[in-house]
């Protein structure tokens, strides 16, 4: 943390004015805070965390109806908690809609072609050659689990359009209970790209709309690994990825600026962030 210190003026100071050359030093630049002290006392970054904090009982497991001989992941519980979305992963049950220009392979071609023609184009995502798409980690389908009473008792496996046989993740919720961030951003004749899209639930409350992408301000991330979670006031995401200014998946904070817009994502610092993921 840089420092500077000046001798006791005659005067009150409530301000500071600070001019940086940043032509010197390369990549992105930001401050955190600029704080005025009259202590002597250096002020130091640091986490406050919780003291002696216990929990007292076990993890419960969520049952069968949830969990699976396949791995279940990104669980993301709705506002009011009686609903929890996850998403399975490597599942033979999965929708099988592949939109390759605006053609459905799942109806054009016959059971036997259609893995192979899958596995392309996950190949083509994973920039590798997958031999077993339906196995593999890209076949990932949200899932939504109802509560009753104190269990999770009915779960459903929605269609298209919120799945598809593409990568599909439901990732945080939103202010609206009925809207919510799903991974990727898709176009109606079947093309993907990095990022994330708003989905909402229709006013039938059964189907879901088409995702509408979100607009982050220079989004990248170097790999396809990534997770986000929105403010309860939906002023604030916290994305974690690897960016240019990683040291591996380190966090980063992007705020709202309009309607399914946000801000450049900016690095939370080497307090919060290690070397680690």
């Amino acid at each position: 943390m840089f420092r500077v210190t000046f001798p006791t003026t005659l005067f009150a100071v409530k301000s500071v004015k600070v001019v940086l050359n940043t032509l010197g030093l390369p990549g992105f630049k930001h401050i955190d805070a600029i704080g005025i002290s009259e202590s002597e006392v250096p002020i130091d970054a640091e986490i406050n965390v919780v003291k002696n904090l216990v929990f007292e009982s076990s993890p419960e497991n969520l049952g069968t109806s949830i969990n699976s001989r396949f791995d279940e992941i990104t669980p993301v519980p709705s506002r009011d908690g009686r609903t929890l979305y996850f998403t399975r992963v490597g599942s033979p049950e999965y929708n099988r809609t592949l939109l390759i220009d605006s053609v459905d392979m799942a109806i054009k071609l016959s059971p036997e072609k259609y893995p192979a023609t899958l596995g392309e184009v996950y190949s083509q995502i994973a920039g590798r050659y997958i031999s077993n798409p339906e196995r593999s980690a890209f076949n990932q389908d949200i899932w939504v689990a109802k509560a009753d009473s104190f269990d999770f008792l009915r779960v459903e496996h929605p269609g298209y359009p919120l799945n598809n046989a593409l990568p599909n993740s439901m990732v945080t919720i939103t202010p609206d209970p009925n809207a919510y961030y799903v991974i990727n951003q898709f176009e109606r004749n079947g093309n993907m790209d990095r990022g994330f899209s708003l989905v909402r639930r229709t006013p039938d409350s059964i189907g879901w709309s088409f995702p509408k992408p979100v607009e982050i301000k220079d989004y990248y991330t170097i790999t396809s690994d990534v997770s986000l979670t929105m403010s309860f006031d939906g002023k604030t995401l916290i994305l974690s990825a690897i960016r240019a200014d990683s040291r591996d998946m380190d966090l980063y904070v992007c705020f709202r600026k309009g309607e399914n817009k946000w801000g450049a994502p900016q690095h939370l610092g080497n307090v919060i962030n290690s070397d680690r993921r």
